[in-house]
């Protein structure tokens, strides 16, 4: 499903790009799923390619099996989904995250406005075992998941994770990587690649890939709420924590540069600062923003020296790609 898209991107970059392949079934660690349909038929699923209509997902084989229990429980519940034609309703999505560690499942509701979805989770307290329930409160039309305003109520501020030995913790609103078994042999592939020097980490999250590789390290993170899980994970004291855009901290990049950048690549900026560097990482989870950003990369001196790519959703596509690139000669 995913070679053909392997074997251009090869040819392209002259080098093989070898695949690594992990669970089939019950990978999937975060699941955020949109609540749609009536009180009598619920959905609660993604949305069909190219739609606002929502597949039911019932037991579904990705999900890590506490996921589907606890989705059992929102089940049981009455309550009113959201309805975007109207605005109606009070509760738009949910997010389910399991832990490995403490083998439990953090739930966000997020509601349709201030107030909504309290009653809901004072029952949904009772009727499962949870790590911890947090509501976000949505308004208005549109199309982003998450408002601003988080309430937590029950459990744990943050979710508990050990990667490789290292615990770390998640604000709800912090990234996780959906596939952590995988994920942990990209994190191995990169701490064995990496050179001798000083680590300029953007796009860092809660700092997951310079605490893994423990060299001293600058990191750059635009979220407000990693800097706090960053810090609960009490990391030692030769790792900086900035909370900004990357663009806004190029002057910080030193001698190995590691970028996890979203889906719309890197920008401009931070590709125009890589001049003085003798290493980079590039993680990538879009092909097309990342052949643009090599061939920018190429001009400027950049080799590829290494490329290894993760199947990190299986039966689907996608494809996550590691680059390690050093200047030419």
């Amino acid at each position: 499903m995913y070679q053909q898209l392997i074997n251009k991107l090869s040819t392209e970059f002259s080098t093989p790009i070898p695949i690594f392949v992990g669970k089939e079934e019950g990978w999937r660690i975060r699941a955020k799923l949109a609540v749609r349909g009536t009180i009598e038929t619920l959905k609660i699923g993604l949305f069909k390619p190219g739609t606002h209509e929502v597949e039911d997902l019932i037991d579904c084989p990705d999900h890590h099996p506490a996921i589907n229990e606890a989705l059992k429980a929102l089940r049981a519940q009455t309550f009113l989904p959201y309805n975007e034609t109207t605005q109606t309703g009070d509760l738009r999505y949910v997010q389910l995250t399991f832990s490995r560690t403490t083998k439990k499942v953090q739930l966000v509701l997020v509601a349709n406005g201030k107030d909504k979805c309290l009653d809901l989770a004072m029952k949904l307290q009772k009727a499962h075992d949870w790590h911890s329930i947090w509501i976000n409160f949505q308004e208005g039309s549109t199309n982003t998941i998450f408002g601003p305003t988080w309430l937590h109520l029950y459990g744990p501020r943050y979710l508990e994770e050990e990667l490789l030995e290292r615990l770390f913790h998640f604000h709800p609103a912090c990234f996780i990587q959906a596939n952590l078994y995988l994920f942990e042999k990209i994190l191995l592939d990169i701490k064995q690649q990496v050179d001798d020097g000083h680590i300029t980490e953007l796009y860092a999250g809660v700092g997951i890939i310079s605490r893994i590789v423990n060299r001293p390290s600058t990191l750059v993170e635009s979220n407000p709420y990693a800097k706090e899980s960053f810090f609960k994970s009490d990391p030692p004291p030769y790792l900086e924590y900035i909370t900004g855009k990357s663009e806004d901290h190029i002057h910080r990049l030193q001698e190995i540069l590691i970028v996890d950048p979203p889906r719309k690549g890197l920008d401009p900026k931070v590709l125009e600062a890589t001049a003085n560097l003798k290493q980079i990482f590039y993680l990538s989870c879009n092909p097309e923003t990342l052949k643009r950003d090599v061939k920018v990369l190429q001009e400027q001196g950049w080799e590829i020296k290494n490329a290894r790519g993760y199947h990190l959703f299986p039966n689907t596509q996608h494809v996550e790609i590691l680059l390690n690139l050093r200047k030419s000669g």
